[in-house]
């Protein structure tokens, strides 16, 4: 069993992703994951959706949880083998997903099976999520500078308007 004892933190919103494509790939193998939230129910109701959750997840607003785990840090994430042993604990924020790849690599060897590069997998999949370029010049824009949409839109000649389009990510950042 993975325990993924979570929040709705900027941190665990770019590690979820890693812990979504773990289970994804090891539970028709025999892990459980079980994400464990510390806010209240409708927050949490809220962000499973947003994220589209597809593992079993609880809600633990009063952290009772985190004090039986001892949890220090958020998130922290256990590989629990049946039976209760620990096999691992990866705790604190990795954006990067190379905890969870390490973890998946623990998973493969407790279930006998190939593991799964699930750091390599989203990373893949974040290539081919459309994005439009307006968007991404307007942030690359406004670490810059502090300026609405609006503004940004306004100071784009007609010819750049109408190059905007969709495209992937991968494109746009090859151009």
């Amino acid at each position: 069993v993975l325990v993924r004892l979570t929040c709705g933190c900027s941190g665990c919103d770019k590690e979820l992703a890693y812990f979504q494509e773990l289970h994804k790939a090891y539970k028709g193998q025999g892990l459980t994951s079980v994400a464990i939230f510390r806010e209240p129910d409708k927050k949490v109701e809220g962000y499973v959706k947003k994220k589209n959750l597809k593992m079993l997840y609880a809600v633990d607003s009063k952290g009772k949880a985190w004090a039986i785990w001892q949890t220090k840090k958020m998130p922290t994430n256990f590989l629990i083998a049946k039976g209760g042993t620990i096999i691992a604990v990866a705790d604190g924020c990795d954006p990067s997903g190379l905890l969870a790849k390490k973890l998946s690599e623990k998973v493969a060897s407790l279930l006998n099976t190939k593991a799964v590069n699930v750091q390599q997998v989203v990373k893949e999949q974040a290539k081919k999520v459309p994005v439009g370029r307006k968007l991404l010049r307007f942030m690359a824009f406004k670490a810059e500078e502090e300026i609405s949409l609006d503004k940004y839109l306004d100071r784009m000649s007609e010819s750049q308007k109408k190059a905007e389009k969709e495209t992937s990510l991968d494109n746009y950042l090859d151009q």
